[in-house]
């Protein structure tokens, strides 16, 4: 009895150990990288899918841009001698941390607008297809990437409509519009967007439109800010962050975001950094 009892205690130990202990063959470049670094410090992660930009003469004025080797993906810089990409004033991606994927949405000055990924586990940037094969026309990203980890939905906004991705299945589909006044709920994409996850909740702040809360239980748009040329019925008071480079954060433990800054001071609009409680 007691030989058996060993054995099965053996047998147990085991198991806990293959599972729950990290072992080195899950390492990869980014947890390696990172294992090498010091608090405090920045370093360069070398990554594959990327290559120097091949368009005449880009090369040369632009020598650390990089650009996909994806052949299917030769949009994601706008034509010859532009010398312009889809990271331009991109100012934040997003990370799936089931997948261990970054996602990332934008587009150049004029030009096409695209999503790509990166994968931690072979350490490679590639193409997300789908929606956007062949390109749109859009704008520059901002702060318009966000994520429902819960919902699985990568949601990229760019111009006047939100996208999203299912990251476990690759189905595109589409939110409804804020619905201001006369169609369009902005001119530009120089807002903010971020999810709420634990709340089921995403949230837009644009100095334009204002302040906006889509609750995607139910599909529907509530406006809690007015903007600098919108306001809702029964939406007094006034934000009055920056046209440009505005961002936000959200704090889960805390139910609180922070949102507004960023520049543009010729359009009327200040930088005015704003908490908002939930």
């Amino acid at each position: 009895m007691a030989k058996k009892l060993l054995i099965s205690l053996g047998f147990i130990i085991s198991i806990f150990i293959f599972v729950l202990v990290p072992w080195k063959t899950n390492a990869t470049a980014l947890s390696d990288l990172a294992a090498s670094m010091q608090p405090g410090t920045f370093a360069t992660l070398s990554t594959n899918g990327l290559i120097v930009n091949p368009g005449a003469g880009c090369s040369a004025a632009y020598p650390n841009v990089r650009w996909l080797t994806d052949q299917l993906m030769n949009q994601i810089y706008p034509p010859a001698g532009t010398c312009d990409q889809i990271t331009s004033y991109g100012m934040s991606m997003v990370w799936d941390n089931i997948t261990n994927k970054v996602f990332y949405g934008g587009g150049a000055h004029n030009s096409y607008w695209r999503v790509i990924s990166y994968d931690v586990a072979s350490n490679t940037w590639s193409g997300v297809k789908g929606e956007y094969d062949p390109p749109q026309l859009g704008g520059h990203s901002y702060d318009g990437n966000t994520i429902n980890s819960i919902r699985r939905l990568y949601i990229a906004n760019t111009n006047d409509f939100f996208k999203t991705y299912h990251i476990d299945n690759g189905a595109w589909g589409t939110l409804p519009n804020i619905p201001l006044a006369g169609g369009s709920y902005w001119t530009t994409n120089t807002h903010s967007v971020k999810v709420f996850p634990d709340r089921d909740e995403l949230l837009v702040a644009d100095w334009f439109a204002g302040v906006w809360i889509y609750k995607f239980s139910d599909n529907t748009w509530t406006q809690k800010y007015s903007g600098y040329n919108y306001t809702a019925p029964g939406v007094t008071e006034l934000i009055s962050m920056g046209a440009y480079n505005n961002g936000s954060a959200y704090s889960s433990k805390h139910k609180f975001v922070i949102f507004g800054g960023g520049g543009g001071e010729n359009y009327g609009t200040g930088r005015e950094v704003y908490r908002y409680n939930l």
